[in-house]
């Protein structure tokens, strides 16, 4: 179902292809009230408490007001996407739960109210092993009246979603790109029969988007959001499916993995996460044990939320702090960016993190992080962890 276009709606449309992190953009919404509010605005009016800095409101003002709002309008009718915004009575409850919620959801087929499907993802390279895995799965949720939810992309999550519809189930697909743009474009007609036959096709990004790497651990958060529990089939070491499992975890979800043969490259993730404490799944008996509210309703009811499995990790000693000088323009860090690149490491950092290492004022960790992120050094995973490119 379509919403009802207006000057709101419009700025919304935006405010969402703004180039800033979702968490960002909801505290101007809640700080001004509005998204017609926050683009009448001026780099020097805001004062977002050191959450952000006037240079990022002043780049978020140049990207929103060179998008076409009313054209992309156009193009969603015209294409049969419905655009659904945050704060409607038409927006998925799982999501609105999460910390950073997507601004507009673009979606094509139907879009279920309440979440608590299965999400089932892994590798795009799968084994033989791991496509009859994820195909047995994924019928067992068909048949049990489960909805499965995935990524579309080659390998697991299309056995997932073309087992799901060969069945007469529902799936979710949450695209990395706009639909103009769907990739791989080989599941073109894939993502057609899912948004005909009873599921939904999603996309946080506007109808253009191309398909850019940063974009799909972003949108992992979304798989994660529309479902109660999360099943890795197989993946390797650099999988997406493993930040697709800790999402799950820091939303309060159960995580499943398929054991797989110690001696497969693909079977890393699943037997990580095992040794992590996740739950081995053999069947979908085991995630129903678990997560015993999946079948209570039909579309299923989501669960209140359960604290974390995951716990912070233990500071390491501060470095001195250099002097705070912004990032200057000739493309060099400044020794801030450059001493919290350096801090990532190659690994996943929150911003807390990174204060307690550093002993720096959050604002000036949170500003130099954003700096960072406009530099393109960083990747934006979830709204507390990031990684570097």
């Amino acid at each position: 179902m379509m919403e009802q276009k207006s000057e709101e709606s419009l700025a919304m449309l935006k405010l969402n292809a703004a180039k800033v992190r979702p968490d960002v953009l909801h505290k101007l919404l809640s700080d001004f009230g509005s998204a017609s509010a926050v683009l009448e605005q001026r780099p020097g009016d805001a004062d977002s408490g050191g959450a952000f800095s006037a240079k990022t409101l002043q780049y978020l003002l140049l990207t929103a007001g060179h998008f076409d709002a009313e054209a992309e309008w156009n193009l969603a009718q015209k294409m049969g996407v419905d655009v659904v915004f945050y704060g409607s009575s038409l927006y998925p409850d799982g999501l609105s739960a999460i910390y950073d919620p997507p601004l507009v959801l673009y979606v094509k087929g139907k879009l279920p109210h309440r979440s608590g499907g299965v999400a089932i993802v892994g590798t795009r390279r799968p084994t033989p092993y791991g496509r009859r895995v994820a195909a047995r799965l994924s019928r067992e949720c068909a048949a049990a009246g489960l909805t499965t939810v995935s990524g579309l992309a080659r390998g697991v999550d299309t056995v997932c979603h073309q087992t799901t519809v060969d069945e007469k189930g529902a799936t979710l697909a949450v695209l990395g790109s706009g639909h103009r743009r769907l990739y791989p474009g080989e599941n073109q007609y894939l993502a057609d029969r899912i948004a005909c036959e009873g599921g939904a096709v999603i996309s946080e990004f506007p109808l253009s988007t191309p398909p850019d790497a940063a974009n799909f651990p972003r949108r992992n958060r979304i798989i994660a959001g529309l479902a109660e529990a999360a099943v890795v089939v197989e993946g390797g070491r650099q999988s997406g499916a493993l930040i697709t499992a800790r999402l799950a975890l820091e939303q309060g979800k159960e995580v499943f993995a398929v054991p797989g043969p110690i001696d497969s490259e693909e079977s890393w993730a699943p037997n990580y996460l095992i040794r992590q404490g996740a739950h081995i799944v053999e069947s979908i008996r085991d995630v129903l044990e678990a997560a015993p509210g999946l079948l209570a309703a039909a579309p299923p009811a989501p669960h209140g939320p359960r604290s974390s499995a995951e716990g912070a990790a233990a500071p390491a000693s501060p470095a001195p702090a250099p002097k705070m000088a912004a990032a200057g323009s000739s493309g060099e860090l400044g020794p801030r960016e450059a001493k919290l690149l350096e801090l990532i490491g190659g690994g996943l950092k929150s911003i807390d993190e990174l204060v307690l290492e550093t002993r720096w004022p959050a604002a000036s960790v949170t500003q130099g992080m954003m700096e960072l992120e406009m530099r393109d050094k960083i990747l934006y995973v979830n709204g507390q962890r990031y990684a570097r490119k």
